[in-house]
């Protein structure tokens, strides 16, 4: 029914704000192991307890967070320790697998000196002409991005020729090209030195 799914939707957005990763509290080298880990106990609980709660309310269906505080652990230590982080998500359909507020925390963590980018996998089953429309998308909103075929890369399948990598900025990197692998890391090495020379600018 097109009234129901439109409804289930519009509930979606509204408390779209509410349905966040979990953020790292503050610490400093001077605090002790344990009373960094007490916190981030303390912060993962509290925002289990806000989705415990909204699912209550709300009588919404959520898909299953990830319960386990070590992965989130591992994730704020990732995010706080790179230059760039990528999302791998799904090319057929990437506004649906992609997480922005994965990519809002990463501009948070030390004032916006690291980049997102999403990488968009199987981009080989897609059309030419939906991959321009995806680039004009991300490039319009100004999200790196990158597309690549992990199948292809397996199979150690050379994707077509992107163009050299010698931009003047990280937004023309990312073009509708399928990427391969050594272009990949060549893209994301890339970007993590325009970081640097946006940090050494500061």
């Amino acid at each position: 029914d097109d009234s129901l799914t439109i409804y289930i939707r519009q509930e979606e957005e509204r408390v779209a704000h509410l349905l966040c990763i979990p953020r790292r509290p503050p610490w400093e080298a001077t605090m002790t192991k344990e009373i960094i880990e007490h916190n981030e106990r303390a912060i993962f609980l509290d925002w289990r307890r806000s989705l415990a709660d909204l699912e209550n309310n709300e009588k919404l269906t959520l898909t299953p967070f990830e319960k386990n505080l070590e992965v989130w652990r591992q994730l704020w230590r990732v995010v706080e320790r790179s230059h760039v982080v990528a999302q791998v998500i799904d090319s057929r359909h990437p506004d649906l697998y992609r997480c922005p507020d994965l990519e809002k925390y990463i501009g948070e963590v030390d004032s916006g000196t690291k980049k997102s980018v999403l990488l968009l996998n199987k981009a080989d089953l897609i059309p030419e002409y939906l991959r321009n429309e995806w680039a004009d998308y991300f490039n319009e909103r100004e999200v790196l991005f990158a597309f690549w075929s992990a199948q292809a890369a397996t199979d150690e399948e050379e994707a077509p020729e992107a163009a050299p990598l010698h931009p003047k900025s990280a937004t023309e990197l990312c073009t509708p090209n399928v990427l391969n692998k050594d272009q990949i890391l060549e893209l994301l090495a890339e970007i993590a030195r325009m970081v640097e020379m946006d940090k050494g600018g500061d």
